[in-house]
C-alpha cells in the first residue's frame, strides 16, 4: 500500500522546481504553458506557482519568490473570468516579496494595482501606506538597486557550475584540443571508443561499455534495495541527509556474478584493479544511483581524506585501503534534459549517455589529492537518470597507476 506524500515531500518537490529554474534559466511564461526545452509537459497553474513562491519565501529566497508570485498573478489576470479577490491576494504576496527583496518602490507599484481589484481590502490599504512611507525613506543607493539573483554563498565557482549544466563553456580554442579515438586495453583484440572531455587531467567518456541486458540487471537488482542517498558528515561524526545530494542509491556486492563480470571489464579498460575484497579492498562495490526530477549532487570531491582522518571510515572493507584514486561511472539511461556530470574547475562537461561510462582520477600519481577533480551531477530536468559508480582504492593500484615524487604530477 502506498504512502501519501507528506510536508517534506511537498517541500522537496517545490525546492527542486526552484533549483531547476535557477540552474537552467527556465522562462516562467513557458513553464506556465508546460514547455521545457521544447518538450511539452503538464502546465503549472496559478495556484501551483503561488505555492512554489511560498516555499521560496519560507527559505528567504526573495528573488525567486518574486518570480513565482509574479507569474501566479499574471495567470490570474489572464483568466477569462477574473477572480478579483484571488488576484488581489496574489498581488499582495508579490508586493510583500518585492519589499523584502529590498525594492519598496516596486512593492508600492504592485500594491496600487492590487487595490484596483479589491478596493475594500483593509490589509492592502495598510500595506500601501507602509510602502509609501518606505519609499519616502529610501536612500539614493536604494533607488538604484537592480533586480538580479544574489550570488550563491557557498561556491564562488557556482556560476561556472550552472553554466556547464546548461551546456559547454570551453572556448573554441579549448574545444579544438579535445578528440575521440579507439583505445587499446589489456586484451589486444578488445578496443574501446573514447571521447575526451578534458585532456589534463584526463576526463574521458568510454562509449558502448555496458549492454542492455547488463543495464536491466543492475536497475532491477538495485530497485529492491534503494534508499535515500546520504553524505558523510565529519563535523557530527556520522552521515546525514542533505539538499546538496538529492538521489536514491543501492550497493551491489561482488557476490553477484554480473558484478564480478563488469568489474573485470572495467579493469581491462582502465588497467586498474577492480577487485572487491572482504577487507583491505582494491575497489568498492557498485553504487547504483537513481535521480528523479531535480535530482542532483552539488560540486564535491570523491576522495575521502577528511572522513578517513576523522576515524569514521574504520570498517574492515576500507580501513587500510587508502583513498579513492579514481572514479568510474556507468550511465544506465539516456536523459532527455539535464543530468550531465560537470567539472567546474576544468570547465569540462560529460553528458549522460546510455551505455557509456565516465572516468577520471581523484588523486595524482604523487599521492597528492587533485582538487581539480571537483565535480557535480547537474539537476535532472526531464526524464529519469540511472547511473552506477565504481571507486578504485589506492591499495592494489600501486603497480598499475604508477607513482612519482613530483607533487605536480
Amino acid at each position: 500500500m502506498g504512502v501519501w506524500p507528506g510536508k517534506d515531500d511537498f517541500f522537496g518537490a517545490t525546492m527542486a522546481l526552484i533549483r531547476l529554474t535557477n540552474t537552467y534559466k527556465l522562462p516562467m511564461e513557458l513553464l506556465a504553458k508546460g514547455i521545457i526545452y521544447g518538450t511539452e509537459t503538464v502546465p503549472l497553474t496559478a495556484h501551483e506557482f503561488s505555492l512554489i513562491g511560498d516555499t521560496a519565501r519560507e527559505r528567504d529566497l526573495m528573488y525567486e519568490s518574486v518570480l513565482w508570485y509574479n507569474q501566479s498573478a499574471a495567470l490570474l489576470k489572464m483568466e477569462s473570468t477574473v477572480d478579483k479577490t484571488k488576484t488581489a491576494r496574489a498581488m499582495k504576496k508579490l508586493a510583500s516579496s518585492w519589499f523584502n527583496y529590498g525594492m519598496p518602490s516596486k512593492a508600492l507599484e504592485v500594491a496600487e494595482e492590487a487595490l484596483q481589484y479589491d478596493t475594500e481590502n483593509r490589509g492592502l490599504i495598510r500595506d500601501l501606506e507602509f510602502y509609501r512611507n518606505s519609499v519616502k525613506r529610501m536612500s539614493e543607493n536604494d533607488r538604484k538597486k537592480v533586480f538580479r539573483r544574489p550570488p550563491h554563498p557557498s561556491f564562488p565557482y557556482y556560476q561556472k557550475y550552472e553554466g556547464l549544466c546548461r551546456g559547454q563553456i570551453k572556448s573554441p580554442r579549448e574545444m579544438a584540443k579535445l578528440y575521440c579515438n579507439y583505445q587499446s586495453t589489456s586484451i589486444p583484440i578488445y578496443w574501446t571508443k573514447v571521447e575526451y572531455s578534458n585532456i589534463d587531467p584526463p576526463v574521458v567518456l568510454f562509449h558502448d561499455v555496458i549492454s542492455q541486458s547488463e543495464i536491466d540487471w543492475m536497475i532491477e537488482t538495485a530497485t529492491e534495495q534503494l534508499s535515500r542517498s546520504i553524505l558523510g558528515d565529519v563535523k557530527n561524526a556520522g552521515s546525514m541527509y542533505s539538499e546538496a545530494r538529492i538521489s536514491e542509491n543501492a550497493w551491489l556486492a561482488d557476490n553477484y556474478e554480473m558484478s564480478i563480470k563488469l568489474g573485470k571489464r572495467i579493469s581491462l579498460i582502465t588497467g586498474l584493479d577492480a577487485s572487491v575484497r572482504h577487507w583491505d579492498t582494491y575497489a568498492e562495490p557498485f553504487q547504483v544511483l537513481n535521480y528523479g526530477l531535480g535530482g542532483m549532487y552539488e560540486p564535491h570531491h570523491d576522495f575521502t581524506k577528511l572522513y578517513r582522518d576523522s576515524g569514521l571510515e574504520d570498517n574492515l572493507l576500507f580501513k587500510n585501503s587508502g583513498d579513492r584514486v579514481a572514479t568510474w561511472m556507468f550511465y544506465l539511461t539516456d536523459v532527455k534534459a539535464g543530468g550531465a556530470t560537470v567539472f567546474p574547475t576544468l570547465k569540462a562537461r560529460v553528458p549522460a549517455i546510455k551505455g557509456a561510462a565516465a572516468f577520471w582520477y581523484n588523486i595524482k600519481r604523487s599521492g597528492v589529492l587533485d582538487d581539480r577533480s571537483l565535480h557535480a551531477g547537474c539537476p535532472l530536468l526531464l526524464g529519469t537518470k540511472w547511473a552506477a559508480n565504481k571507486w578504485f582504492r589506492e591499495l592494489g593500484q600501486a603497480f598499475r597507476y604508477g607513482c612519482t615524487l613530483d607533487p605536480s604530477e
